[in-house]
Parts: structure tokens; sequence; C-alpha cells
């Protein structure tokens, strides 16, 4: 059996620290769970399944995202008050439909982007694996977030530093070459951007469009 053919029944599957323990250890789980990601990101996807349960990896995309918005958004928002860009009466309402639909929209982006990236890893890398092993790989990268803490270039890292994971974690879980999982990540990474991009123009678009509206 060559390794691209392997199931995911043909070995006892990796749980991460989160699946284990999210409920009963949320904050001790969700640290050490981030830590394996972005220190051991090699180790941390080797031998991992395939998801088992959508909710912990919707809980886990929810809070990272949520976090990774909040202080982002409070300074840049912050920052544009202070400049007289926007009024501070807006601010309410603008930080609150970030916090909201930031993270619901990174969920719905991560099953998205996932589908773009396994249509990859099935017609480039040959892979036989399930849809739900790279949503393994979207899911927890998802730990790169936490750079939208950073305001203004946090965004850009993250973008940057989540391709790079995602190839490690294509690489170790679907059982495929370096250059199949960097071709993997990058052209369905570089459609999504396309169209999430064209997207967040748009938003701010209308956003430049209502703080140029006469005080």
């Amino acid at each position: 059996m060559t390794e691209n053919s392997e199931t995911s029944n043909s070995s006892p599957q990796k749980l991460t620290d989160w699946e284990q323990n999210w409920k009963d250890d949320t904050v001790g789980s969700l640290f050490d769970t981030i830590k394996g990601v972005l220190l051991s990101p090699s180790s941390y996807f080797e031998g991992m399944g395939a998801v088992q349960n959508a909710l912990p990896m919707l809980v886990y995309i929810y809070i990272l995202s949520f976090v990774g918005s909040i202080t982002g958004v409070i300074i840049q928002t912050a920052y544009e008050v202070m400049q007289g860009k926007i009024e501070s009466l807006v601010v309410i309402p603008i930080v609150a439909a970030v916090l909201i639909f930031a993270p619901l929209g990174a969920m719905a982006g991560s099953f998205i982007g996932g589908g773009l990236m396994h249509l990859g890893v099935i017609y480039i890398g040959g892979s036989k694996k399930t849809y739900m092993h790279t949503m393994q790989v979207v899911g927890y990268c998802s730990a790169t977030a936490l750079w939208g803490i950073i305001p203004f270039v946090g965004p850009w890292i993250q973008a940057v530093h989540q391709i790079i994971l995602s190839v490690i974690g294509l690489k170790k879980i679907h059982n495929i070459s370096w250059s199949s999982a960097i071709l993997s990540g990058l052209i369905p990474t570089f459609l999504f951007c396309c169209c999430f991009g064209s997207v967040m123009m748009f938003i701010g678009g209308m956003f430049a469009a209502i703080t140029q509206l006469p005080q």
C-alpha cells in the first residue's frame, strides 16, 4: 500500500489536545494546541486523522478569530478616531459588527478554503484521503489568527504564516510530496484570496464612503 492510498481507518488517529479536552480544560487545551501548531507544526500534524466532530473545530476557529480581531480592531479604530477620520459615535457599531461577523466569516471561509485546498491535494497531490483530513489542516492553522492582534500589518503576517503552516500540514496529513503540498496550498489559496479580496475591497470602499460623508 502506497502512502497516498492509505485510508483514515488504516491506523489509529492522533487527536489534538483541543479535540480531547476542549470541554474539560478549555484554556489549557487551547494553549497546548496553539503552541503545537505554531511551534512544532511538522510533528503536531504527523499522524493526525480526519475531523471526527465539527463542533470543537468550529469553536476553536471562532475563539481564535474573535481574539485575533478584537485587539486589532479596537486599536485600529481608536487610531482612526484620533486622526479624525471617523466619528466616535460610530465606533461601537463598527467594532460590534466586526467582532460578530469576522469570526463567523472565518468559520465559513475555513470550510470554503478547505474545499479549494482539498481539490488541490486530490488533483495535484493524488491524495485518497477525505475532505475532513484537509479540514484538520485548515482549522488548526487558524491559530495564525492571533497575528490579527497587531494592527495594520497583522493580517498580512497571518496570511503568509497560514500558507506556510498549511503546506506543512498538507504534507504530513495527506502524505504527499513537498512540491505537491506547496502547489496544493498556494493555488487554491490564491483563488480564494482573489475572491475574498474582491469582497473586502467592496466593503472597504463602502466604509471609506461612509467616513467621507459630511459631518
